[in-house]
Protein backbone atom coordinates (compact mmCIF):
# COMPACT_ATOMS: atom_id res chain seq x y z
CA UNK A 1 0.00 0.00 0.00
CA UNK A 2 1.22 3.57 -1.12
CA UNK A 3 1.92 5.64 1.99
CA UNK A 4 1.59 9.57 1.40
CA UNK A 5 3.34 12.53 3.21
CA UNK A 6 2.70 15.72 2.25
CA UNK A 7 4.40 19.35 2.46
CA UNK A 8 2.27 22.76 2.92
CA UNK A 9 3.60 25.50 2.02
CA UNK A 10 3.03 28.96 4.09
CA UNK A 11 4.00 32.07 2.29
CA UNK A 12 4.32 35.11 3.86
CA UNK A 13 3.01 38.43 1.48
CA UNK A 14 2.95 42.37 2.23
CA UNK A 15 -0.90 41.89 2.91
CA UNK A 16 -0.28 39.27 5.48
CA UNK A 17 0.39 35.00 5.19
CA UNK A 18 -1.25 32.60 3.27
CA UNK A 19 -1.50 29.11 2.78
CA UNK A 20 -0.28 28.67 -0.56
CA UNK A 21 -0.28 24.86 -1.74
CA UNK A 22 -0.90 21.83 -0.19
CA UNK A 23 1.66 19.10 -1.93
CA UNK A 24 2.46 15.56 -1.74
CA UNK A 25 5.95 14.13 -0.93
CA UNK A 26 5.92 11.05 0.35
CA UNK A 27 5.23 8.49 3.34
CA UNK A 28 3.50 6.91 5.74
CA UNK A 29 0.06 8.11 5.74
CA UNK A 30 1.18 11.31 6.79
CA UNK A 31 1.01 15.27 6.39
CA UNK A 32 4.45 17.01 6.28
CA UNK A 33 3.89 20.64 6.72
CA UNK A 34 6.66 23.31 7.30
CA UNK A 35 7.04 26.97 6.65
CA UNK A 36 8.84 28.53 3.62
CA UNK A 37 10.18 31.31 6.05
CA UNK A 38 9.47 30.39 9.59
CA UNK A 39 6.79 32.14 11.63
CA UNK A 40 8.51 34.26 13.75
CA UNK A 41 5.50 36.54 15.26
CA UNK A 42 3.19 34.82 17.49
CA UNK A 43 -0.25 35.90 15.95
CA UNK A 44 1.25 34.28 12.49
CA UNK A 45 1.90 31.15 14.75
CA UNK A 46 -1.32 30.85 16.25
CA UNK A 47 -2.90 31.48 13.36
CA UNK A 48 -0.27 28.55 11.30
CA UNK A 49 -1.49 26.16 13.99
CA UNK A 50 -4.99 26.62 13.75
CA UNK A 51 -5.09 26.32 9.87
CA UNK A 52 -3.06 23.08 10.38
CA UNK A 53 -5.46 21.11 12.52
CA UNK A 54 -8.43 22.47 10.23
CA UNK A 55 -6.30 21.05 7.59
CA UNK A 56 -5.91 17.76 9.45
CA UNK A 57 -9.76 17.78 10.26
CA UNK A 58 -10.69 17.68 6.77
CA UNK A 59 -8.23 15.12 5.84
CA UNK A 60 -9.11 11.24 5.20
CA UNK A 61 -9.55 9.20 8.66
CA UNK A 62 -5.86 7.71 9.31
CA UNK A 63 -3.96 10.22 8.17
CA UNK A 64 -1.09 12.14 10.35
CA UNK A 65 0.20 15.43 10.21
CA UNK A 66 3.16 15.84 10.94
CA UNK A 67 4.86 19.71 11.00
CA UNK A 68 8.02 21.40 11.20
CA UNK A 69 8.61 23.34 14.60
CA UNK A 70 11.33 25.96 14.82
CA UNK A 71 13.29 26.56 17.72
CA UNK A 72 11.52 30.08 18.21
CA UNK A 73 8.14 28.81 17.58
CA UNK A 74 8.96 25.73 20.31
CA UNK A 75 10.13 28.51 22.78
CA UNK A 76 7.13 30.46 22.97
CA UNK A 77 5.44 30.85 26.68
CA UNK A 78 2.19 29.80 25.32
CA UNK A 79 3.35 27.07 22.87
CA UNK A 80 1.71 24.49 24.75
CA UNK A 81 -1.61 26.23 24.71
CA UNK A 82 -1.36 27.15 20.75
CA UNK A 83 -0.83 23.81 20.33
CA UNK A 84 -3.64 22.73 22.69
CA UNK A 85 -6.33 24.97 21.88
CA UNK A 86 -6.19 24.43 18.05
CA UNK A 87 -6.42 20.74 18.37
CA UNK A 88 -9.55 21.47 20.95
CA UNK A 89 -11.26 23.76 18.66
CA UNK A 90 -11.35 21.83 15.75
CA UNK A 91 -12.08 18.44 17.34
CA UNK A 92 -8.88 16.70 15.89
CA UNK A 93 -7.36 13.74 17.22
CA UNK A 94 -3.97 14.23 19.15
CA UNK A 95 -2.90 11.23 18.05
CA UNK A 96 -2.29 12.06 14.35
CA UNK A 97 -0.63 15.34 15.18
CA UNK A 98 3.53 14.95 14.98
CA UNK A 99 5.72 18.01 15.63
CA UNK A 100 9.23 17.66 13.97
CA UNK A 101 12.10 19.53 15.94
CA UNK A 102 15.26 20.02 15.31
CA UNK A 103 17.90 19.49 17.82
CA UNK A 104 18.85 23.35 18.00
CA UNK A 105 15.22 23.47 19.50
CA UNK A 106 16.32 20.96 22.04
CA UNK A 107 19.87 21.30 23.28
CA UNK A 108 19.84 24.38 24.71
CA UNK A 109 17.00 24.27 27.05
CA UNK A 110 17.02 20.92 27.86
CA UNK A 111 14.49 20.47 30.92
CA UNK A 112 12.22 23.15 29.36
CA UNK A 113 11.89 21.29 26.07
CA UNK A 114 10.80 17.83 28.12
CA UNK A 115 8.09 19.85 30.32
CA UNK A 116 7.11 21.25 26.67
CA UNK A 117 6.76 17.68 25.37
CA UNK A 118 5.52 15.99 28.21
CA UNK A 119 2.86 18.37 28.41
CA UNK A 120 1.98 17.50 24.74
CA UNK A 121 2.16 13.96 25.02
CA UNK A 122 -0.01 13.96 27.60
CA UNK A 123 -2.79 14.51 25.27
CA UNK A 124 -1.23 12.29 22.71
CA UNK A 125 0.63 14.59 20.45
CA UNK A 126 4.09 12.55 19.30
CA UNK A 127 7.46 14.15 18.56
CA UNK A 128 9.73 13.10 15.81
CA UNK A 129 13.59 14.85 15.94
CA UNK A 130 14.32 16.18 12.24
CA UNK A 131 17.51 15.92 10.43
CA UNK A 132 19.34 12.83 12.80
CA UNK A 133 22.76 12.70 13.03
CA UNK A 134 23.89 16.01 11.86
CA UNK A 135 23.68 17.96 14.86
CA UNK A 136 25.81 17.25 17.99
CA UNK A 137 23.60 13.96 18.73
CA UNK A 138 24.18 12.54 22.22
CA UNK A 139 22.44 9.29 23.47
CA UNK A 140 22.08 10.87 26.77
CA UNK A 141 19.36 13.26 25.71
CA UNK A 142 17.82 10.71 23.46
CA UNK A 143 16.95 8.75 26.48
CA UNK A 144 15.43 11.89 27.94
CA UNK A 145 13.11 12.72 25.46
CA UNK A 146 9.93 11.71 25.11
CA UNK A 147 10.30 10.89 21.15
CA UNK A 148 8.14 9.14 18.94
CA UNK A 149 10.59 9.00 16.06
CA UNK A 150 13.66 9.68 14.55
CA UNK A 151 14.21 11.17 11.09
CA UNK A 152 16.89 9.99 9.17
CA UNK A 153 19.06 13.19 7.19
CA UNK A 154 19.05 12.79 3.62
CA UNK A 155 22.61 13.49 3.83
CA UNK A 156 23.14 9.68 4.38
CA UNK A 157 20.79 8.87 2.51
CA UNK A 158 21.35 10.29 -0.95
CA UNK A 159 25.14 7.92 -1.53
CA UNK A 160 23.67 5.10 1.10
CA UNK A 161 24.00 2.80 -2.54
CA UNK A 162 27.62 3.84 -3.33
CA UNK A 163 29.08 4.67 -0.01
CA UNK A 164 29.14 2.04 2.59
CA UNK A 165 30.50 4.70 5.18
CA UNK A 166 26.71 5.69 4.52
CA UNK A 167 25.12 2.29 4.93
CA UNK A 168 26.91 1.87 8.29
CA UNK A 169 25.89 5.26 9.87
CA UNK A 170 22.44 4.54 8.41
CA UNK A 171 22.53 1.09 9.83
CA UNK A 172 23.72 2.21 13.09
CA UNK A 173 21.08 4.79 13.50
CA UNK A 174 18.48 2.55 12.34
CA UNK A 175 19.57 -0.49 15.25
CA UNK A 176 19.82 2.56 17.96
CA UNK A 177 16.40 3.68 17.02
CA UNK A 178 14.73 0.37 17.96
CA UNK A 179 16.81 -0.14 20.94
CA UNK A 180 15.26 2.96 22.00
CA UNK A 181 11.78 1.93 21.09
CA UNK A 182 12.08 4.59 18.57
CA UNK A 183 10.10 4.86 14.84
CA UNK A 184 12.51 5.74 12.31
CA UNK A 185 11.93 7.62 9.10
CA UNK A 186 14.70 8.09 5.94
CA UNK A 187 14.19 11.33 3.64
CA UNK A 188 15.27 11.73 0.55
CA UNK A 189 14.42 8.78 -0.73
CA UNK A 190 14.59 8.85 -4.65
CA UNK A 191 15.39 5.11 -6.01
CA UNK A 192 14.34 1.77 -5.35
CA UNK A 193 17.66 0.62 -4.63
CA UNK A 194 17.67 3.58 -1.56
CA UNK A 195 14.37 1.93 -0.66
CA UNK A 196 15.75 -1.40 -0.81
CA UNK A 197 18.82 -0.79 1.08
CA UNK A 198 16.60 1.07 4.09
CA UNK A 199 14.08 -1.77 4.18
CA UNK A 200 16.63 -4.45 4.63
CA UNK A 201 18.50 -2.41 7.56
CA UNK A 202 15.10 -2.57 9.20
CA UNK A 203 13.73 1.23 8.03
CA UNK A 204 10.02 0.77 6.94
CA UNK A 205 9.07 4.38 6.43
CA UNK A 206 10.52 7.11 3.62
CA UNK A 207 9.72 10.43 2.49
CA UNK A 208 11.07 11.03 -1.27
CA UNK A 209 10.50 11.57 -4.42
CA UNK A 210 10.18 8.35 -5.18
CA UNK A 211 6.61 8.15 -4.03
CA UNK A 212 5.77 10.97 -5.52
CA UNK A 213 6.86 14.95 -5.85
CA UNK A 214 4.95 17.88 -4.61
CA UNK A 215 0.95 17.92 -6.14
CA UNK A 216 -1.43 20.32 -5.37
CA UNK A 217 -3.85 18.98 -2.51
CA UNK A 218 -6.45 18.26 -4.52
CA UNK A 219 -4.47 15.36 -6.73
CA UNK A 220 -3.29 14.38 -2.92
CA UNK A 221 -6.97 13.65 -2.16
CA UNK A 222 -7.53 12.05 -5.73
CA UNK A 223 -4.19 9.78 -4.90
CA UNK A 224 -6.15 8.05 -1.89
Amino acid sequence: MLNLHTIAHFFRQKTGFVVLILAVLATAFSYYVYTEKQLDVVSESRYVSHQLASQLRQTSDGLTLSVNVSAKQFRQTDFVEQVSNAVARHAVNPTLLKLELTESALLDHIEDAIQVMNALKDIGVRFSLDDFGTGYSSLQYLRLLPLYQLKIDRSFVQDIASKGSDRAIVRTIIAMAHTLNLNVIAEGVETQVQQGILLDSGCMYYQGYLFSKPVPIDAFEGLL
